[in-house]
């Protein structure tokens, strides 16, 4: 005897399942290695976009140089641009504040200004009621996570 499957609509729901289960594996190890050295979930705390970017260059640059496994963590290089990739777009989605781009008709945008040298390196975002600093040296706010 014939039974009907059940009823499931997700006709307009992102196939997942799509997603390559080895990627997503690479991937995590990655972000374990990070929530060691960084912190759980510190990336969410919120990294400019533009050190994203640099980021994303860098780890490109080193897997077009045939350095496919990064020196400090031991895993493969594309895994951790792929986390790059992963943080820039969840800060161009959720912490719009961080996007400190250039924009070709306004400049560089006022949400990060490079304060003087205090011994490191110090950014400040420009906020509606005023001025705040978010990274300084020694705060482990906005670090860079992988």
């Amino acid at each position: 005897m014939y039974s009907m499957p059940g009823k499931k609509y997700d006709n307009n729901k992102p196939s997942i399942g799509l997603i390559d289960p080895d990627f997503l594996t690479g991937l995590a190890k990655v972000l374990d290695f990070g929530k060691e050295k960084y912190g759980l979930d510190n990336w969410r705390n919120g990294i400019h976009v533009s050190r994203l970017i640099s980021a994303c260059y860098r780890h490109l640059g080193e897997i077009n140089k045939r350095n496919d496994v990064d020196s400090e963590s031991n895993l493969p290089a594309v895994y951790h641009l792929a986390s790059e990739v992963m943080f820039l777009a969840w800060m161009l989605e959720n912490k719009k504040e961080y996007d400190d781009r250039y924009d070709p008709e306004k400049g560089r945008l006022p949400s990060v200004a490079k304060l003087p040298s205090i011994g490191g390196s110090a950014y400040c975002n420009k906020l509606d009621e005023g001025t705040r600093v978010v990274a300084a040296q020694g705060w482990n706010l906005g670090e860079h996570p992988t």
